[in-house]
């Protein structure tokens, strides 16, 4: 080691704890430091730098300080250099990581940034090397050659984006300003440093309000290990996705209380550990035994848990554990395996359902065991601990990237603004599971502004009653027919009724929803006649249409109807009761074979039924059409409603 002294020419011992502006001076130099005698800091929040040898001018070897009170777990690194020279090149090798299976040798770089350039950025891969080293007992060394370029710079290295207890208390800040009614924030309770454990609550108010009521809840914990800070950028887009304006955020907040702890374990995120707490505690492995002194964190969280699951205005749903992976590409997920296979069906809807929504998910990875190693996990403990019907989960996402294709042959690294789109693909995921589960209702239908092929039923009002003459009258009785009496009525109103033309020009297919008065009251008179909306003659049908009761026409379930063409001039008869007596349903579903070619979708449809309009409502719809200018039309039968695909006329 080469003769390393601070500026201030303390004698303090820097290997038991991060490195405070510490200036690198050549053997045998004296006096004040030069340009490009290198200054290293990491005496700042989530800093982790523990010591630093001085090979040659060009060559340093860092070692990073070891978690508190525990020297197992050596990963994260977060530090500063200054004081460089201008195009000054080096090499800087980091040499006692405690992991070695990691994504450094298949592409994952530190991330730099600079006074000057505030985005982080991933070093190059081509300057980055993971190696074994003779030098360093053969272990594994991750080297990364370096050339500074502005010497008015402090450039910072890091294993990942940083993301501090302070800066998370400044955003929890900044939402408490805006007084969301929806928003709620509360301190679970002290950490053995007096940091804050925060818990946020985003849903509707009222629904804390009802008590006979138990709101779905879904929990959702984020950086148990501080070295993971991903995670708090999935946690932050969760929040902020939650509490935008987008429909499905306000959907998720009027049906579901979503509960988040961002930051479980503030002290270590705070003394830049890589997984421990301030004690050496790794929180992740302690759920088993976990003790209110040594563990306030989870032991605060597993508090109101318990609550949940156990109280009387909440049905916990979802316990979701967020974590990252230093060896595996993109999004994943580590579940539970269960005996009973309703159970477990159960729980691999969630997985699934992300799929589909996240682009960077990648299946192989996922994992659904019992493994009795991982049983201190949260997501081990919990799944026995609460009731059947909450899923807890795992959920990794990669400190590199995810791949770009199946094949896994472009990987695309993740950055902060990807981390935080993971975070809201989570919530949509929500909204999927609960939109499936039909505890969110779906929409209501909208009528498109161009309907192809469909003609959406409406409710009719009552209208006034009729009698047979008015919509079937015989050719001799048509000189005489008007406007039918109250006196003559006998029928109740006919029910609503769709069209919808799927066959060509050849076919033309109808649904008639039939309603109950129709099945008790309206006997034989169920008729119905089809015009072309410029021709006073009906369509000419073919023999042999098909009527099938409840669905629509298939070879198994269809019988012939009858067709009276000579008394009523071809009209088509539809006896809807005769339909509906074999099963009781309130459609029936006729396919009428068209004798001639005809464009019924540009033409138009005059369907004639009884009551279907009262007869101010037909006049109104018929005076829109030209070919229809009175009621009193079609040799003497009353229109009682038009159907013109062309010009988009509904009933009402």
């Amino acid at each position: 080691m080469g003769d390393s002294k601070s500026e201030t020419d303390s004698d303090e011992d820097i290997s038991t704890g991060n490195v405070a502006r510490l200036v690198l001076r050549p053997a045998g130099h004296t006096g004040k430091a030069k340009r490009g005698h290198l200054c290293f800091d990491a005496s700042f929040e989530s800093g982790n730098l523990g010591r630093i040898n001085h090979i040659n001018e060009y060559e340093f070897d860092l070692f990073i300080r070891s978690d508190s009170c525990n020297p197992r777990f050596r990963f994260w690194f977060n530090f500063t250099v200054d004081n460089v020279r201008n195009d000054q090149r080096v090499l800087f090798n980091i040499v006692n990581f405690s992991k070695s299976q990691t994504l450094f040798r298949d592409g994952l770089t530190p991330l730099v940034k600079s006074t000057s350039r505030p985005e982080w950025v991933r070093v190059l891969p081509s300057q980055v090397f993971y190696r074994r080293s003779p030098e360093h007992d053969n272990g594994y060394v991750l080297s990364m050659a370096f050339a500074f370029d502005r010497e008015e710079d402090v450039y910072q290295f890091a294993l990942s984006f940083p993301y501090t207890y302070s800066r998370l208390q400044s955003y929890l800040d900044i939402l408490e300003e805006k007084r969301f009614s929806f928003f709620k924030r509360e301190i679970l309770t002290l950490t053995l440093h007096k940091r804050n454990l925060d818990m946020i609550t985003i849903t509707n108010p009222r629904n804390l309000e009802q008590e006979d009521v138990k709101q779905k809840t879904v929990f959702i914990i984020a950086r148990l290990h501080p070295g993971e800070s991903p995670t708090s950028f999935v946690a932050q887009g969760i929040i902020d996705f939650l509490l935008s304006e987008n429909p499905i955020a306000k959907e998720l907040r009027e049906y579901i209380v979503f509960k988040i702890i961002p930051m479980a374990n503030p002290d270590g995120v705070y003394l830049g550990n890589y997984r421990c707490s301030l004690i050496g505690a790794d929180l992740n492995r302690k759920w088993q035994c976990i003790s209110e002194w040594a563990h306030p964190e989870i032991h605060a969280i597993k508090s109101i848990i318990a609550e949940l699951d156990r109280g009387k205005t909440a049905s916990l749903e979802f316990v979701l554990d967020l974590h990252a992976h230093p060896g595996l590409y993109g999004t994943f997920i580590y579940g539970n395996s269960y005996s009973d296979f309703l159970r477990l069906e159960r729980h691999l809807l969630f997985p699934k359902l992300l799929s589909k929504i996240a682009p960077d998910y990648v299946g192989s990875n996922c994992c659904f065991n019992k493994d009795s190693a991982k049983a201190g996990t949260a997501r081990r403990y919990l799944s026995g601990f609460l009731k059947e019907h909450v899923n807890v989960y795992t959920l990794n996402c990669s400190l590199y990237g995810y791949p770009a294709d199946y094949d896994g042959l472009e990987i695309i690294p993740y950055t902060q603004e990807s981390y935080s789109l993971l975070g809201r693909n989570l919530a949509q995921t929500f909204h999927k599971y609960y939109r499936l589960t039909n505890h969110i209702p779906p929409p209501p239908k909208e009528r498109p502004l161009r309907p192809k092929g469909w003609l959406k039923p409406r409710s009719l009002s009552r209208t006034k009653k009729t009698t047979r003459q008015d919509y079937a009258p015989l050719e001799s009785e048509t000189e005489n027919s008007g406007t039918p009496s109250e006196s003559e009525s006998s029928y109740d109103d006919f029910a609503n009724f769709n069209i919808k033309k799927v066959g060509g020009r050849n076919r033309l297919d109808v649904e008639f929803n039939a309603s109950d008065s129709i099945h008790k009251d309206a006997g034989s008179g169920n008729l119905c006649t089809i015009y072309a909306q410029d021709s006073d003659e009906p369509v000419v049908l073919k023999k042999g249409a098909f009527i099938s009761p409840g669905s629509s026409p298939s070879f198994r379930n269809r019988r012939l109807i009858k067709e009276t063409g000579d008394k009523l001039r071809n009209d088509l008869v539809i006896d809807v009761k005769a339909a509906r007596r074999k099963r009781r349903s309130k459609t029936a579903f006729a396919t009428f074979p068209i004798q001639k070619p005809t464009s019924l979708s540009s033409r138009g449809i005059l369907l004639k039924a009884p009551i279907v309009c009262s007869s101010s409502e037909s006049e109104d719809i018929a005076s829109d059409h030209s070919q229809a200018s009175s009621p009193e039309t079609r040799s003497g039968r009353k229109i009682l409603s038009v159907v013109d695909f062309s010009s988009l006329a509904r009933c009402k």
